[in-house]
């Protein structure tokens, strides 16, 4: 018995996508996670670039040494309703010896968190770095969760303190990587008295240090803090750090490698 005309048309095609939690690494034998974002498939194979290769669906992957990578995905619809092949490549540019963003001249404490105030999801390009609340207090996503940007291009940025308690939210960029945020100057996004998702947008001015990771510190707490600094301890929310690297158009690192980043994804992985 099968029904014909009853719900929307069926969507018959295979079409490869993926993306990854990084751009770079603060070590090149950091495991990066490849998520799938393939539509109509329900086989994949991936090729790291260096000879190797994998079927599952969501990979992890080290590589052995620094260097130039292309990754591709093919991704493969054999059901009765989909049946095709798509391939996507992203290319990875890697072994440039940049190093992890300046260690940065304080990190605020959680004084008393309470009630599932703090940090639930912070989104920026390609970080979505979802986290438990302020419990956590304190966290360096720096290695594990950051982003390339385009000087003076403007980016959406969101972030989710949850449904508990109206939050106020700060985001600095240590723009001229001094290892000190300017508490105006390098204020990037604010948002106050909202429950859940904080959004606006961000950009690089074009005084901004290229071509190294950049520190991005992001702030929350309670509708009853009015003074929220990037260095003073936070009452019942916490500070999260993550790291940007911003580029001209074109981008020629050190090692003479280049590529036009407004039309492929890039990470770094730095030994």
């Amino acid at each position: 018995w099968y029904a014909v005309g009853v719900g929307p048309p069926a969507d018959t095609d295979v079409i490869a996508n993926f993306s990854t939690n990084i751009v770079y690494t603060c070590s090149f034998t950091d495991t990066i996670s490849f998520i799938n974002l393939s539509s109509g498939a329900d086989e994949y194979v991936w090729n790291f670039g260096d000879g190797m290769t994998d079927t599952i669906e969501n990979p992890t992957y080290s590589y052995s040494s620094p260097g130039l990578y292309v990754v591709e995905l093919t991704a493969n619809g054999l059901g009765p309703c989909v049946f095709g092949t798509d391939t996507t490549t992203l290319s990875y540019l890697i072994a440039e010896d940049i190093g992890a963003p300046l260690t940065p001249i304080c990190t605020p404490a959680t004084i008393n968190n309470c009630c599932g105030i703090g940090i639930a999801n912070v989104t920026l390009n390609n970080i979505n770095n979802s986290t438990n609340d302020g419990s956590d207090g304190y966290q360096d996503y720096s290695c594990i969760s950051n982003a390339i940007l385009i000087v003076g291009d403007t980016y959406d940025i969101s972030v989710n303190t949850g449904s508990s308690f109206v939050q106020h939210v700060r985001v600095w960029i240590d723009y001229n990587n001094d290892g000190v945020f300017n508490e105006s100057s390098e204020l990037a996004f604010s948002s106050n008295s909202i429950k859940g998702e904080h959004k606006g947008t961000i950009s690089g001015p074009l005084s901004t240090v290229l071509n190294i990771p950049l520190r991005m510190r992001v702030i929350s707490d309670w509708l009853g803090s009015n003074n929220i600094t990037s260095c003073d301890d936070v009452e019942k929310g916490q500070a999260e750090d993550y790291a940007l690297i911003f580029i001209d158009s074109v981008y020629i690192p050190p090692t003479g490698l280049g590529q036009n980043l407004s039309s492929r994804a890039s990470f770094s992985v730095y030994p």
